[in-house]
């Protein structure tokens, strides 16, 4: 949606007038990962017969986007899926000659504005581990598995994937500069409960819910991990999995 607001800069020319427009963007993607899990090598050894291969693990029940998220990789099994800022208040402008209708091109968030991207995951859980002689390639391999845990404290980081962005007016703006207020009023606020949650309520309550469910036998976001290590006469990996 285009509002056109107005505005005059003719002091200098007469002929010349630059007009402000605001635009609320009109498509909102929301995109949704379940069950998610992922792991990389940190390191391995090859030390003989001693050899040992490091990953770190990750789970997360849940990864959602919000914003503009491409299409294209929304299905796909290679690309990782990214998302992008929605634009939710674009206060542009553009220079027009005076009964001409001739206009320059319009200059996104000139005056300011306002956008939001999310892209935070629910549960995150990281979990460093160590083979101690993985198999071979060709035998079946070694499993590591883990599930989240400390849901609370697991909330800081799903705050942390929300961004409001403040675009800051490189004019003179009233309404730009009350949306770069709200945005850092806004932002302060997710970071003061953020830190609550790490400092306060995380170690308060983790252990409580951890124990409920290991009582009741609940895994949530549980992953497995399978590694394998070959290694060349010399020290040297053949092939890592």
């Amino acid at each position: 949606m285009n509002v056109v607001l107005g505005g005059l800069l003719g002091l200098l020319d007469p002929n010349c007038c630059l007009v402000t427009s605001l635009e609320i963007g009109d498509k909102l993607d929301i995109a949704l990962e379940a069950a998610g899990g992922n792991a990389e090598v940190t390191g391995y050894s090859c030390d003989g017969d001693k050899k040992s291969l490091s990953v770190l693990g990750e789970t997360a029940a849940l990864r959602a986007m919000i914003g503009q998220v491409d299409p294209q990789n929304l299905f796909s099994s290679k690309e990782e899926l990214s998302v992008d800022e929605y634009p939710v208040v674009d206060i542009g402008t553009k220079t027009c000659k005076r009964g001409t209708g001739v206009c320059s091109d319009r200059q996104a968030f000139a005056a300011g504005g306002l956008g939001i991207r999310v892209d935070s995951k629910v549960l995150k859980t990281e979990r460093a581990h160590t083979y101690t002689a993985p198999p071979a390639i060709n035998q079946p391999p070694s499993y590591f598995q883990f599930a989240a845990s400390n849901v609370v404290s697991s909330l800081k980081e799903t705050l942390t994937g929300i961004q409001l962005i403040n675009h800051p007016p490189k004019m003179a703006s009233l309404l730009g500069a009350v949306l770069g207020l709200v945005t850092g009023l806004l932002n302060g606020l997710l970071s003061t409960l953020g830190g609550l949650i790490a400092g306060v309520l995380g170690p308060l309550l983790d252990p409580i819910v951890n124990n409920l469910l290991a009582g009741l036998g609940i895994d949530l976001a549980k992953v497995e991990i399978g590694a394998n290590l070959s290694c060349n006469p010399g020290g040297r990996a053949m092939l890592v999995i």
